[in-house]
């Protein structure tokens, strides 16, 4: 009986016909706070958090409530998320969280983002999604290179621990990482993440190119369709289509 009472007064306490706010298009003071906070979480950059992924609500209510606003306002909200969605970059060599090798959050965006009307009639915001999609290359892996930072960062963690002498040695421990060093460890660490980023780096590369395609063809009404193939054509270049398969 209880139960019942406390929710009749939740109900209660919201007036009839108010509207969530996720239920409308996002305005201009909505969207700064949001982008505020991405930025935040960005500049934190907490281990294992997808900061990519906190743009999907705010693509969502833009892609799906665009027709309720004047057309000005709607490119205008489309505008500034594109420019801050291409603003963070992909991965260099000072990454090593695994999180930029999830390609999931972004590429839900790039969905999302695809749906914008900009993206789907004017070539420069497409060719700014291109050039995003396009920073986005393989990182240096090599065997003789991660051979010589390891022996650089053991050499490192011997200086820390053991102030340049020779460690203690285990019976069954050669070759085991859970003696290793932090210089060691972080080491590895750095290049397993290279090693998973690139190998799903094509893969990602592939779909969101599909995405494109696909806002090409929705879009861009008064081309035809060999002029779209065309501007499809371009994107892939600017997108660096084939930079995965020279590496």
């Amino acid at each position: 009986m209880n139960a019942i009472m406390i929710m009749l007064a939740v109900l209660g306490a919201v007036p009839v016909g108010e509207t969530k706010e996720c239920e409308t298009f996002p305005s201009s003071r909505q969207i700064y706070v949001a982008l505020r906070g991405i930025h935040e979480d960005f500049l934190r950059s907490e281990l294992g958090r997808d900061c990519w992924s906190g743009f999907v609500p705010l693509l969502e209510r833009i892609v799906k409530h665009r027709n309720e606003v004047s057309a000005e306002e709607a490119r205008n909200a489309e505008e500034e998320l594109l420019s801050r969605f291409t603003l963070y970059s992909f991965a260099c060599e000072y990454d090593g969280d695994a999180a930029k090798a999830d390609f999931q959050g972004r590429l839900e965006c790039l969905r999302l983002v695809c749906g914008f009307g900009i993206v789907q009639s004017e070539t420069n915001a497409l060719f700014r999604l291109a050039d995003w999609l396009g920073s986005a290359t393989p990182l240096e892996f090599d065997a003789e290179t991660r051979k010589r930072d390891h022996a650089e960062a053991m050499r490192i963690d011997a200086l820390a621990l053991f102030g340049g002498k020779r460690p203690p040695r285990y019976p069954w421990t050669s070759g085991n990482t859970w003696h290793w060093g932090p210089a060691a460890r972080a080491c590895d660490a750095k290049y397993r993440f290279r090693q998973i980023y690139n190998e799903r780096l094509p893969q990602f590369k592939a779909v969101a190119l599909d995405c494109i395609r696909d806002a090409i063809k929705h879009g861009y009404g008064s081309l035809t369709d060999d002029e779209r193939d065309a501007l499809y054509e371009a994107v892939c270049v600017r997108a660096r289509a084939n930079v995965c398969k020279e590496r």
